[in-house]
């Protein structure tokens, strides 16, 4: 449905209502903007005041449910006390005392009941405030990224080694702010309740057992910023790494090409194993957390007992008192032990807050929906005096510029690459303001205009048009978004029409299903891609059009029918044409001569001299001077080898001074056993892991030991008169209590330090070979939809992290609750077998329990995490194309993307915590039903004297340990479970084969024939879902001979890149049909193929660093050498302009959109790049479609040059039928198939 009413041009025009809905919604998300941030950067950072009933609620709930336990605590001490008195009496009746039993007895379980209900609803009341946080902050992420100043944007470091990180940090915020939370406040409300319960039967029994609280205080205090600080470093090092894995995936052409991927394997594992050593010292200080606070608790208990014991002899208390402040303080101690492991978990969140705030709160938001919205647009456009500078440049782009273009007019803009053009453009769309001058659209200055009018008005069609991830309709639909509900409601007619324009249909008609098929930027062609630009700009048709070299990479035949097309259609509109082709300019076409950031001359193309036009870059700029001998220094760099190479050492230098998605859910997760066993390799049997499982097995032991002697000790208090020396036997217990404290806390530290160790070791095993198997992977698994560059980033940095967890938490626990069951089981039957059997008949029940919340738990996690890595997919697409969003108006499409995608999480995470509340609850309902029960028969056994105290108490004691323990893995279900689904993924990484192109090959080749590549009769088709069926080269069968030029000529999408990929062994190539040097090129070394074969890309990738380390990426350092770059940037024609530069050739520039540098300028330094190598054979893929006349000629002269003097096979794709002018040999494509030779 349409949502506004269209102009006859198809443009809606502004109504007040309007303007009114969008202030409104600009001061709404103002509002929750402030609301969610403000200066709290805690981790309840995102709460709202809506918020607020929900989490009273919950707290309320979870106070409920911590009250259960001192009122359990105190019917146990009435039962024993009850025991006592029975005993005690001469008229005793058993059939009263066991009425006075039973009725209390149903009240421990009648108490377990109404625990179920609050503490269910009570943690699902908390995960749902979790999801809420998380919710926003995800909401606040993918805003904030849109809202940042494109200068910003240009001049953020790691951006997207950040955004990784980010959405770690979001699930850390999730899972701290949530039933952690809930547990806390429970876990403190039953430590009040204890307390008052305690206090209440003896006041100073329990200020004695109190009396360690401010010790555990004041370590909880110093361990909080120890971890705090070490979790800081590891979030930032996992940034770092994230970075490479980022830039390897989404430019795997690029790093094989290159030879890279050593240089990238070598990089990221220095910063993973950086990483890990942070993670070891954040493990340390937890497990030195949980080891005090563990001996210390246990340390209290004792000298509650000794105490207890004390009191009772001296007649101050009863037994019945000393039960209850003693169990009292029993549960209060544990609990206050177990504070320090959900404090770790806080203090994550806590850090995450921190890092989420740091990000979410820098300035530089864009005011886009503030300013003035005209009604009219007219399209007249002014500069006048306009000074501009990138920000992280360091020369000026328009250098007080003075230009105007008339509206209703056909303009075109020449001139050199780096001289200002593309400049304009983007600050006509407002991504970038002047910093002086004036910049008037229809005489309003840009600066008071609201930049939705300006994208409602204007479109830039820049030359590398983004292609999402979706049909080809939704792609050229996406564009009109803003007008419609949704994609669904962009009518098929505007879609086909704008088709048409762009002469996609021939295209359209090869793929399977039309233009419904599937398409990604890989299996598209330059031409294509930007045919589908084109066809956006149709299908928005805005009163101004600028195109800026977006027909660059078309062959001359389809680019003159789009250029009459666009007359016809823009005839009457205003439109800015950015061009370095003079051939497609009439000579009553207004031209604009750019030079150096200024406007050099103006007016119709035949009042200006055609001389003058092709002398513009006559020469190189000489605006900035340099001293040569200083000029020369700033080229001079050390020849390093790859371990001290900068490229390699640049993060490592930062760290250190800063210190298949939706078919998961039909796959089958693996179990903790198939994982082990398929990583086994990876998990070293040595010192750390031996000693991690001995000591959690002492540490394990160490409970039922301490259980049995605790017995002894309150068996003791019943039957003091019948002890022989009473005195002295406390305190040989208690002194056996206390050694088993110290124990039991040294082993806790121990198991937790060494098999935390063990786990981050294991998993930073796992990246490592991970990343190498994903680099052994050919183009044609990155281009499967299913392996996605943010999933398989957060796959390796973010939830390997949850894997590690069933090395470090489920092994250990399981280990235990073996050993406690099997002692306790044995313990308990030898002791009484009767009671034994009673309680030990609901641990089958708890463990069923456990397995079955287990399978459950499996299913909505793993599906939650599913709907996740969609969400974050969408997010990393968004930000990689963020310039384009903004010039497209595309906003509201990503926005409704990503708010449905938002609301699959959300419905996800409701099933989630139903499950969690459901699973943690039941576990406590059985538990108390367990010693309701036992309690009970036992006290049925003891008053008919078949058990002695010593009995009850020993089989009790052991049980409620058994069963305690066999609950507590429920705790642990959820990490678990997001472990088991990270290691089925990876699992399903390391069983990847190798593909051939990557590995195979033994041969390097010393002759080189005069035939030296020889096709033979070659058929090829891209092995993904856009192009099944359609085969790129059909029958190919063609040779080129040594130390020629041959070029490949003919239309976009006729297979001339296909060929290239190939012969860089991209995609695996059928056996026998390619040939280099008259070997099979599938018998070839791959690193020698690469070492000796060149390829300059049609849109050339950089990566996040200097110029220097760009430029000899992947080269031997053999080959490295300052003379070499020298001389090769000069005969780019970009030596003067790197000199020009403050940090001469260490200028860093950025990634992608981000690099700061015109198309020009980036294809010359590739050539430059693919120079120094100094192949054998050099690949040029429409190496000079974005170069002006004076450099394209200044390339072809190179060309033959380096053909005659460094003896190269130069193989030229073009588009182009001049470049026929330079080769000695050509052959032209057609619909994959050769069609002269």
């Amino acid at each position: 449905m349409v949502k506004m009413e269209k102009r006859s041009n198809c443009v809606s025009e502004v109504t007040e209502s309007k303007l009114e809905a969008n202030e409104e919604e600009e001061e709404s998300m103002t509002r929750d903007r402030k609301a969610t941030t403000g200066t709290y950067n805690g981790i309840l950072m995102f709460a709202v005041k809506s918020d607020i009933w929900l989490v009273a609620v919950a707290s309320i709930l979870m106070i409920a449910s911590a009250l259960t336990k001192p009122l359990q605590t105190y019917i146990i001490g009435e039962v024993v006390q009850h025991l006592n008195d029975y005993k005690a009496s001469k008229d005793r009746e058993y059939s009263s005392f066991m009425s006075r039993v039973k009725l209390l007895c149903f009240f421990i379980i009648l108490t377990g009941i109404g625990n179920m209900i609050v503490s269910w609803i009570g943690i699902f009341s908390w995960m749902k405030i979790g999801e809420r946080q998380a919710k926003r902050a995800r909401s606040r992420l993918f805003h904030s990224s849109l809202d940042k100043t494109t200068a910003w944007l240009d001049t953020c470091e790691n951006i997207m080694g950040n955004i990784s990180q980010a959405n770690r940090c979001i699930e850390e915020l999730r899972a701290g702010s949530s039933e952690v939370i809930g547990l806390l406040i429970q876990t403190i409300a039953s430590i009040i309740g204890l307390l008052i319960t305690s206090m209440i039967r003896s006041w100073s029994l329990t200020l004695v057992t109190m009396a360690g609280a401010p010790l555990m205080v004041v370590l909880g205090i110093v361990f909080s910023r120890w971890t705090m600080r070490s979790a800081e470093t590891e979030n930032e090092l996992s940034a770092r790494a994230a970075k490479i894995l980022d830039w390897s995936f989404m430019n795997n052409a690029t790093v094989k090409v290159s030879n890279g991927k050593y240089i990238e394997i070598l990089r990221f594992k220095k910063l993973a194993e950086v990483s890990a050593e942070a993670y070891y010292r954040l493990a340390n200080s937890i497990a030195s957390s949980i080891g005090l606070m563990r001996c210390i608790s246990l340390l209290m208990f004792v000298q509650a007992l000794w105490f207890g014991n004390t009191q009772v002899i001296q007649g101050k208390l009863q037994v019945g008192q000393v039960v209850t402040c003693f169990g009292s303080c029993l549960v209060l101690v544990i609990q206050a032990s177990e504070i320090s492991i959900l404090l770790a978990t806080l203090q994550r969140a806590q850090v995450a807050a921190s890092r989420l705030a740091k990000l979410l709160n820098e300035e530089n938001i864009s005011n886009a929906n503030i300013g003035l919205y005209p009604k009219e647009f007219k399209g007249r456009i002014c500069f006048q005096n306009v000074l501009f500078q990138y920000p992280a440049a360091s020369t000026i782009s328009l250098n007080y510029m003075n230009v105007s273009f008339e509206e209703n007019e056909l303009h075109f803009v020449v001139g050199k690459s780096g001289s200002g053009k593309s400049t304009i453009a983007q600050i006509i769309t407002a991504l970038y303001q002047p910093s002086s001058g004036s910049v008037k659209i229809d005489g309003y200055s840009i600066s008071t205009l609201n930049t939705k009018w300006i994208t409602d008005n204007i479109t830039l069609i820049q030359q590398s048009s983004p292609i999402f991830s979706a049909n080809v309709q939704d792609n050229i639909g996406i564009a009109v978004i803003d007008k419609f509900e949704s994609l669904n409601d962009v009518p098929d007619l505007l879609v086909d029409d704008a088709l048409q324009f762009a002469l996609l249909d021939e295209f359209i008609d090869t793929l399977p299903l039309g233009k419904h098929s599937e398409v990604r930027p890989q299996s598209l062609s330059g031409g294509q891609r930007q045919r589908i630009g084109l066809a956006r700009a149709k299908i928005r048709d805005t009163p101004l059009l600028i195109l800026d070299e977006s027909l660059s990479a078309l062959d001359h035949e389809n680019a003159s029918k789009l250029y009459d097309k666009i007359r016809k259609w823009r005839a009457g509109k205003t439109t800015i044409i950015i061009t370095h082709n003079l051939r497609y300019i009439y000579e009553d076409d207004i031209v604009h001569l750019i030079h150096d950031g200024t406007e050099l001359r103006r007016g119709l193309k035949r009042d200006l001299d055609d001389n003058e036009l092709l002398s513009y870059c006559e020469s190189e700029p000489t605006t900035l001077k340099e001293d040569k001998d200083t000029a020369r220094s700033t080229l001079t760099m050390n020849i390093n080898d790859y371990l001290h190479n900068p490229v390699i050492l640049r993060d490592l230098e930062k760290s250190e001074n800063s210190v298949q998605t939706e078919e998961i859910n039909k796959e089958h997760i693996f179990s903790i056993y198939k994982i082990l066993k398929g990583s086994r390799s990876f998990l070293r049997i040595d010192l750390f892991l031996t000693a991690g499982l001995l000591t959690s097995v002492l540490g394990a032991l160490c409970s039922p030991l301490f259980a049995y002697s605790v017995s002894k000790l309150l068996n003791a208090m019943s039957v003091r008169e019948q002890i022989n020396n009473f005195q002295q036997f406390v305190v040989t217990w208690a002194c056996i209590l206390l050694a088993i404290a110290v124990v039991d806390g040294i082993s806790h530290y121990v198991s937790h330090f060494f098999l935390s160790y063990a786990s981050e070791r294991w998993i930073l095993n796992l990246r490592k070979v991970v990343f190498e198997k994903l680099n052994d992977q050919n183009c044609s698994f990155f281009e499967n939809d299913k392996h996605s560059t943010a999933e398989l980033t957060a796959l390796i940095m973010n939830d390997t992290r949850d894997l590690r967890n069933i090395v470090s938490e489920f092994i250990p626990i399981v280990l235990k609750l073996l050993i406690i069951l099997s002692a306790g089981i044995i313990w308990a039957i030898q002791s009484g077998w009767k009671l034994a059997l009673v309680g030990l008949s609901f641990i089958p029940l708890v463990l069923l329990i456990n397995y079955m919340y287990c399978m459950l738990l499996t299913n909505s996690e793993t599906h939650y995490k599913n709907k996740v890595a969609i969400l974050e997919n969408i997010n990393h697409e968004a930000i990689n194309g963020i310039k384009s969003i903004r010039i497209l108006n595309l906003r509201k499409a990503f926005n409704d993307i990503y708010f449905e995608k938002l609301q699959d999480i959300d419905t996800a995470g409701f099933t989630r915590a139903l499950h969690t509340g459901f699973g943690v609850s039941l576990s406590s309902l059985i538990s108390s039903i367990a010693t309701g029960v036992s309690f009970l028969y036992g006290m049925e056994l003891v008053g008919s004297n078949e058990y002695t105290y010593n009995q009850f108490w020993q089989v009790l004691s052991l049980l409620t340990l058994s069963l305690a323990n066999s609950a507590s893995l429920m705790t642990q279900f959820p990490d678990i479970t997001r472990g088991k689904r990270a290691g089925t993924l990876l699992l399903s990484l390391l069983e990847m084969k190798a593909s051939k192109s990557e590995i195979e090959g033994y041969v390097r080749p010393i002759h080189f024939p005069s035939e030296v590549i020889w096709f033979n009769d070659l058929t090829f088709s891209y092995n993904n879902s856009s192009s099944s069926g359609h085969m790129a080269l059909k029958k190919v069968t063609f040779g080129i001979k040594k130390n020629q030029i041959t070029t490949i000529i003919g239309e976009s999408g006729s297979g001339k890149s296909t060929i290239t990929s190939l012969l860089m062994r991209l995609y695996e190539v059928p056996d026998r049909k390619l040939f280099i040097c008259g070997y099979d090129i599938n018998s070839i070394d791959i690193d020698w193929l690469r070492d000796n074969i060149a390829m300059v890309d049609q849109h050339p990738k950089f990566f996040e660093g200097s110029i220097h380390d760009n430029l000899v990426y992947g080269v031997p350092t053999s080959k490295i050498n300052s003379a070499t770059i020298e001389k090769y940037l000069r005969m780019v024609n970009m030596y003067t302009f790197i000199l020009s530069l403050p940090e001469g050739i260490n200028t860093r520039i950025g990634e992608g959109e981000r690099s700061l540098l015109s198309s020009g300028q980036i294809q010359r330094l590739a050539i430059a790049r693919a120079l120094i190598r100094e192949p054998k054979i050099l690949i040029l893929d429409e190496c000079t479609s974005n170069l002006d006349n004076l450099n394209t000629q200044l390339i072809r002269s190179l060309i033959k040059n380096i053909v005659n003097q460094k003896n190269i096979t130069v193989v030229m794709i073009s588009h182009d039928l001049d470049i026929d002018t330079i080769s000695q040999h050509s052959i032209k494509l057609k619909e994959g198939m050769v069609i002269n030779d």
